[in-house]
């Protein structure tokens, strides 16, 4: 038999990740989905309207349905642009990893 994996949760941080959109809260249970993170991972190297498609399914995969649902009907409804889209996922993406979120649109040239 082959090596046995287990989809064990560490204790060291289950508090949902919590953020508001103009008053509206919204929560992110932990840990984030390791394919979700992959996957946005792959989109966001391909830069262009395939990392903003990421951006958003990335936040779809990482909430509740309702509370996506929700945040949606509000994004829609604030008609929130790309850049904050970006912002959002990306504090989701640092708070659920503890890792800082590289700077968009900046060179490493500095």
């Amino acid at each position: 038999m082959g090596k046995s994996f287990s989809a064990a949760v560490s204790d060291a941080n289950k508090e949902p990740i919590e953020f508001d959109l103009e008053g509206e809260k919204f929560e992110v249970a932990r840990p984030l989905p390791g394919i979700s993170l992959s996957e946005l991972a792959g989109k966001a190297e391909m830069g262009g309207s395939a990392a903003y498609a990421g951006f958003l399914q990335f936040i779809e995969d990482v909430m509740t349905p309702d509370d996506y649902k929700r945040f949606r009907d509000t994004a829609q409804r604030l008609r929130i642009d790309l850049e904050t889209l970006t912002e959002i996922s990306g504090y989701i993406l640092q708070e659920g990893t503890g890792r800082p979120k590289a700077p968009s649109g900046t060179s490493s040239d500095s």
